[in-house]
């Protein structure tokens, strides 16, 4: 977040357009973003959550400000990196997870958004943004579905594939896991600020937490509590991952 007020290629915009207004936004935003940190640091992840949504509508506030003509490209742009950052960022955190695993990654679809990488940069470089934005659509639907294929299909595959409730307690054992390596991959991929990564760790440390309670409530046998608490535990590591700038589906 603090990377998407400052340096991002939204900022840049804002910096370069001189607008007060816009300028002012961004500032208006930093607050947002201190005040989280200071929530977070006092235990208050929902108040922390809400004060990081307004930073981020903030942001989006002072870049309409600058000029319907010159935001609608720039918000294009801005839109195209973020999201090739991100489509990027988890393809090497895939393919790391997949060696961890011991999975084998299906070559033909990892190619395929590979191509669609290349494809959305040239018609970047030549300032075709509505077809780069269009095909990086595209490969980022590719890489969610293999992520889905990594967490072992969708909801009604699930319901049909787990016999007993402890056969859902071990299903979501490994997608805590994989989350986990997920979270520790971007972390090394992505290497945000210091103050990012203290605020992601406090929503890792809570799902490490949650962790343990669900694996107690599993030796007593209790593996539907288990299976309850072990899912916000992933939840919290989502969040970990969103924070530091990655969005995922799930």
């Amino acid at each position: 977040m603090k990377k998407l007020i400052l340096t991002s290629s939204a900022a840049k915009i804002i910096e370069s357009s001189n607008n007060k207004k816009a300028l002012a936004k961004r500032k208006e935003a930093m607050r947002y973003y201190q005040q989280a940190i200071k929530e977070m640091d006092a235990g208050d992840k929902v108040k922390a959550s809400g004060s990081l949504d307004l930073a981020s509508k903030t942001i989006v506030e002072a870049v309409h400000l600058i000029g319907e003509t010159e935001q609608s490209v720039d918000k294009q742009k801005i839109d195209i990196n973020n999201k090739l950052e991100s489509i990027e960022a988890l393809m090497v955190a895939y393919r790391q997870i997949h060696e961890e695993k011991k999975i084998s990654p299906n070559a033909q679809v990892h190619s395929k958004i590979e191509k669609l990488l290349a494809q959305s940069r040239a018609s970047y470089k030549k300032e075709a943004y509505v077809e780069s934005r269009k095909t990086i659509d595209t490969a980022y639907a590719l890489v969610k579905k293999e992520l889905e294929r990594l967490r072992g299909g969708d909801t009604l595959v699930r319901s049909l594939i787990f016999a007993t409730s402890k056969d859902e307690y071990i299903y979501e054992l490994d997608r805590n896991d994989t989350h986990n390596m997920l979270f520790n991959v971007l972390l090394k991929e992505k290497q945000p600020s210091k103050s990012t990564v203290e605020m992601a760790q406090k929503f890792v440390d809570k799902a490490v937490e949650l962790r343990h309670k669900a694996e107690r409530q599993a030796s007593k046998g209790n593996y539907k509590s288990a299976i309850e608490v072990l899912e916000e535990s992933t939840k919290n590591l989502v969040r970990a991952i969103r924070g530091a700038g990655i969005y995922i589906p799930g």
